[in-house]
């Protein structure tokens, strides 16, 4: 059993006290995960499409938000390319029956949608799940 000197256990309860009173001073933001995302141009093009591409039929909004915006913010064009490989996904899904994600007519899409998986698979939003939130 190790035995506590009285300095040892004095600076303890020091650092729990100002500890306390600096979590009553200074407190957190609210957090706002569980909120509902705001209206995102293409949030639901982009949902639809994950979840073709995913094979899950719910996808959690919040996140599916933030990869919107993430991807936005790393691929020229998002919306026109997403409406495009929501439409190839409507008009050809034996494409996605293949063990392997291969558009032949289409290297654009096939790249954004290996994208949208990896996004999806990797968890990987960056900095945009805080511009989805709903306000406060």
């Amino acid at each position: 059993m190790k035995h506590y000197s009285r300095r040892s256990v004095l600076k303890m309860v020091g650092l729990v006290t100002i500890a306390s009173a600096a979590g009553q001073l200074l407190p957190l933001p609210r957090l706002n995960a569980a909120q509902s995302p705001t209206n995102v141009a293409g949030l639901d093009d982009f949902m639809q499409v994950s979840q073709q591409l995913t094979q899950q039929e719910s996808l959690n909004a919040t996140v599916g938000c933030a990869l919107l915006l993430a991807l936005s913010q790393t691929q020229k064009g998002l919306l026109p390319a997403l409406a495009q490989l929501k439409a190839l996904l409507q008009n050809q899904p034996e494409l996605l029956q293949h063990d392997h994600l291969a558009f032949a007519s289409d290297a654009d899409s096939e790249k954004l949608a290996k994208v949208i998986l990896g996004g999806w698979y990797n968890g990987v939003v960056g900095k945009a799940i805080t511009r989805c939130m709903s306000p406060t």
